[in-house]
């Protein structure tokens, strides 16, 4: 029998396997009820919890009962008769702070997809994964998002080989300042778009040794980190990634990058990758390589204010064709090396040096005269 606990924001688990919560109490909160022999949760404003739940999910009737919170700790133990799906389980559990799965035997678990798993538990602040077992999972997708308590979560050294969706997994969580993901294993990743996207309080992100071979999407992943000072993805595998449209768009923080070793060939689309990066000094592109592939490029260091110093000799842009407001508002590029540049298929080139009032040198080659610039 495996048991899952709650407490009024807290959950602990007895001698079966359970899961322990903490609730944010005294007073009303959600309570668990079956509906077509699924575990399903939602929050019922007049309930409230009892120290101990006990679930079997072959009971086929709809519950949603009465209980009284009868234990000074605000703990609740969630006990399953039977094999449990966690797959969006703690979904809106907006008064639960603290959840423990020291307790729970992950034998018990019917599926491993961990898909929106604490989305939306606004006061969430800790969790104990205890023996916490990613080796089968395939989805993180929405685990953490809304989350808007948490201040830091280590999920260092965790396997996860089959694991192919990470979209979204912090997203929104607003209080958010570390994540350590040093040495885990997730090889399979196709999907990291929008990641952390407006964790506004983000300053520190640990992917130590994070392999990304299958690394297809990326887009937004940074998106409105506005306190993200330094980032090293220097272990990233960037060779099947196909776009990073607004990577690290408002990381307005952003001073030190560190990017992927592996050239970028099949790149489509980086539109506003560095857009609003203001305190970005240098960048270094040199492994954007994208031969044939490479479409949209438009606003991609718009307002990048205080950029001196850019390499992208080896951008190839033959099958580009959105170029507008690339360089728009780069008052503090003095030259620029376009040498690769290609604008036959550019059918949108519009303000691109706008506002890089002390750009004295560009270096084009094999370029028709165009105006637009």
């Amino acid at each position: 029998m495996n048991i899952i606990m709650f407490t009024m924001l807290s959950l602990s688990i007895n001698t079966n396997p359970y899961i322990e919560l903490t609730i944010l109490g005294p007073g009303t909160t959600r309570v668990f009820y079956e509906n077509k022999g699924d575990i399903y949760d939602r929050w019922c404003p007049e309930m409230i919890f009892p120290s101990e739940i006990y679930i079997n999910s072959q009971k086929k009737e709809d519950k949603c009962s009465e209980y009284n919170l009868d234990n000074p700790e605000n703990t609740i133990k969630l006990v399953f008769n039977d094999k449990v799906d966690l797959k969006c389980y703690f979904r809106s559990c907006s008064k639960v702070t603290k959840i423990d799965f020291s307790n729970l035997d992950f034998n018990i678990l019917s599926g491993y997809n961990f898909a929106s798993l604490f989305i939306d538990c606004t006061s969430l602040t800790t969790i104990n994964f205890g023996n916490f077992d990613t080796k089968e999972t395939n989805s993180m997708t929405y685990m953490f998002a809304n989350c808007k308590s948490l201040k830091s979560i280590d999920l260092s050294n965790y396997v996860a080989p089959k694991l192919t969706r990470m979209d979204r997994m912090f997203e929104g969580c607003t209080s958010l300042i570390s994540v350590n993901l040093s040495n885990f294993v997730a090889t399979n990743v196709e999907d990291m778009s929008f990641m952390f996207s407006s964790c506004k309080e983000l300053i520190s992100v640990d992917f130590s040794n994070f392999q990304t071979p299958n690394l297809k999407d990326m887009r937004f992943m940074f998106n409105g980190c506005s306190k993200l000072s330094s980032i090293n993805l220097s272990s990233f595998d960037a060779s099947n990634v196909i776009t990073m449209e607004i990577l690290f768009q408002n990381c307005k923080s952003l001073s030190s990058l560190d990017l992927f070793k592996t050239p970028t060939t099949k790149i489509i689309n980086i539109t506003c990758i560095f857009f609003n990066c203001h305190y970005l000094t240098s960048i270094d592109l040199s492994n954007f390589v994208s031969t044939n592939n490479l479409e949209h490029i438009g606003l991609a260091f718009k307002h990048c204010i205080q950029l001196k110093y850019i390499n992208i000799s080896n951008l190839v842009t033959k099958n580009v064709k959105v170029m507008d407001n690339m360089f728009f508002n780069c008052k503090a590029l003095t030259s620029l090396n376009l040498s690769n540049f290609e604008l036959s298929q550019v059918t949108w080139i519009e303000s691109m040096f706008d506002g890089c009032s002390n750009l004295e040198f560009i270096y084009l080659k094999n370029v028709a005269e165009r105006k637009e610039f």
